[in-house]
């Protein structure tokens, strides 16, 4: 879907459309009576439209409108008890359900405002030549305000810990009496102080060690 064919405006019963911004459309609802349309609320009809840089791309976010609609009426309901807000009732056609509300019309102020922790896009631009922004002079800023990283220092390699070090231990040699003997070698001191009788060649008992194999775990 084209940009031009997200920003065409749907038709609603009991509304006439008024204007379509990048993200939203405006609808002014018609009096029963004569038909007009009202000048004193605007249904406003949040959509899936997504821009970037004044831009609205071509494809649109499943469910935004919703989403942005909902996140608002959350607010609204919080701070009712603080502040009015404009918002008059959420019943609206079942084409637009979830994502309009009819609000109140008011005048607009036309001015936009962006808060950011550092200056970035044509402000920046506007900074290094003038040292002002929209004719605004602005006090010496550091390069971090000015969206500089700092470059950072090189990863240090951290001392091998207790756990890593046990991890990557070698194995511990076996004990002479644990080897097995090659055949017509005579028995080791240790099994002759034990007092073992083993023939030539022949295994220790697995079970022998278990628990210390459990330990060394």
């Amino acid at each position: 879907m084209s940009a031009t064919e997200q920003t065409a405006a749907a038709e609603l019963p009991g509304y006439q459309h008024v204007y379509s911004g990048k993200v939203r459309d405006l609808y002014a609802p018609l009096d029963p009576a004569t038909g007009e349309a009202r000048d004193d609320q605007v249904l406003l009809v949040a959509t899936d439209r997504i821009s970037a840089y004044d831009f609205v791309l071509d494809t649109p976010i499943p469910d935004k409108g919703a989403v942005l609609t909902q996140l608002s009426l959350w607010w609204f309901d919080q701070l009712a008890d603080l502040l009015p807000n404009h918002v008059v009732s959420t019943d609206v056609p079942d084409a637009v359900r979830g994502r309009a509300v009819l609000c109140e019309r008011l005048q607009m102020l036309p001015i936009e405002c962006i808060g950011r922790a550092y200056l970035t896009g044509g402000g920046l631009d506007e900074y290094r030549e003038t040292g002002a922004v929209c004719g605004v002079p602005l006090p010496p800023v550091s390069r971090t305000a000015l969206g500089c990283r700092r470059r950072s220092s090189p990863p240090r390699r951290r001392p091998p810990s207790a756990s890593t070090t046990s991890r990557c231990r070698p194995p511990r040699s076996m004990p002479p009496w644990a080897v097995p003997s090659p055949p017509g070698s005579p028995t080791s001191p240790d099994e002759s102080s034990r007092g073992a009788t083993r023939s030539p060649g022949a295994r220790h008992h697995p079970r022998r060690h278990q628990g210390r194999v459990r330990a060394a775990r």
